[in-house]
């Protein structure tokens, strides 16, 4: 049986559209597109999964911003995005199908919901408000000359994507020929040629082919890049995680990896290529925790909140520029089921107050619904477990209503 347009029309965003791609879309625009999949993917299947729609939704959106020129998050990430928007309309038709509502709340709710869904879906890798004060790294940078759009788009929305600018193309395609020399740094050379096939650019652009030609890279260069094939470079993630989990430091996880490697004969005397110095260690930190903010996503609804905490020496500068260590408390917040990591935070003191208005300023500062939290677990310290006094009570009393608690044994024994 044919689907009519009165069956697949929603309540919310009305018709399902194809996104044609002239400007980068809203939340409106993703949404109404995710329902044209899910929509073209029932042809196929009488019940085709989420995931499915979300990643066709994903890869769209990245050609999208792709062809703006535009740095973007990964796939990941931007089906994390989709599937937590989702929730909130999922939430908005349930509530909307519900006889047992409050129509001016809900009314007010809706339009609300509606109104931000004009909003720009941003998945931009650099989210800096001021473009002159961006601290990104550089292959995350907005370009220059994209900067004015990508502004336009989070406002107005009077610009559209264009035809492939040939002239742009073609200095890009030099300047990325020109960097190739760069794999000594580690990048190699076969990934440097498929970033340059990747590039979106017409056919018939010749001028790109006699550049090609005419590039020869120097004798040095050669030696360069014929050792950055065979000595790829260490990414190093698994040792820097368990460098900041065991608080070691860079020059002490630095010298304990190569005496490993030097146990094993992977390093001798005369190879030296593969030798980790402090340095790698600490861009490797760096890589791993940039990663780990930018998956940073509280799945919603939030149903239960896991904290635990420890005084840990903490380095900080006095009024003079001096270094000094100072015993702060560190509280580490996660999410259930699973063990999805919130944030860590720094309250002022140790007590159950402090600590339990720390939590609730924190998830209110991310904007995090905590009316569906129906369980607190924490360990068994009086701290935390106070029964007039403790955090969960605190927190309970914040809430305006009971949750269950869920105590660790373990600090009992």
């Amino acid at each position: 049986m044919a689907s009519t347009r009165q069956s697949t029309l929603c309540p919310v965003f009305g018709e399902p559209k194809e996104h044609i791609g002239s400007n980068l879309p809203t939340y409106k625009q993703v949404m109404k597109h995710f329902l044209f999949v899910k929509l073209q993917l029932k042809k196929t299947s009488y019940n085709p999964p989420l995931h499915a729609s979300f990643k066709n939704v994903a890869t769209h959106l990245l050609q999208v911003w792709q062809k703006a020129s535009i740095p973007s998050v990964t796939s990941d990430r931007i089906i994390a995005m989709l599937k937590a928007y989702h929730d909130k309309y999922a939430n908005i038709l349930k509530t909307l199908s519900s006889t047992s509502i409050k129509k001016e709340t809900f009314n007010k709710k809706l339009d609300e919901f509606k109104q931000k869904s004009h909003e720009l879906f941003d998945i931009s890798a650099c989210k800096c408000v001021s473009f002159s004060k961006c601290s990104c790294r550089k292959e995350k940078k907005v370009p220059l000359q994209e900067k004015p759009f990508l502004l336009d788009q989070r406002s107005e929305r009077k610009m559209a994507i264009g035809s492939v600018d040939v002239q742009e193309s073609n200095r890009m395609i030099k300047k990325l020929m020109r960097s190739q020399p760069s794999t000594s740094k580690g990048i190699p050379a076969s990934q440097s040629s498929v970033r340059v096939k990747n590039l979106a650019l017409p056919e018939s652009s010749g001028d790109s082919d006699s550049c090609s030609s005419d590039y020869e890279p120097s004798s040095s260069t050669k030696r360069r890049i014929e050792r950055a094939e065979t000595n790829p470079a260490l990414e190093l993630k698994s040792l820097a995680i368990l460098s900041d989990k065991t608080g070691v430091s860079d020059r002490a996880a630095a010298t304990i990896a190569t005496v490993v490697l030097q146990e094993a004969n992977v390093v001798g005397e005369k190879d030296e290529s593969i030798i980790i110095d402090r340095h790698k260690i600490r861009r490797a930190r760096k890589r791993v925790r940039q990663e780990l903010q930018e998956n940073l996503l509280i799945e919603e609804p939030l149903e239960s909140i896991y904290f635990d905490g420890r005084k840990d020496l903490t380095k900080v500068t006095d009024g003079l520029g001096h270094l000094q260590l100072v015993r702060e408390e560190h509280i580490s917040l996660i999410q259930e089921p699973g063990a999805h990591y919130i944030g860590h935070l720094t309250p002022d003191s140790g007590t159950s107050k402090c600590i339990a208005s720390t939590i609730i300023d924190f998830l209110s500062s991310k904007e995090v619904d905590t009316s569906k939290v129906v369980a607190i677990g924490c360990d068994g310290t009086p701290v935390s477990t106070g029964l007039k006094g403790g955090v969960i009570r605190l927190i309970e009393e914040k809430l305006g209503r009971p949750v269950h608690w869920f105590v660790c044994l373990l600090h009992a024994v």
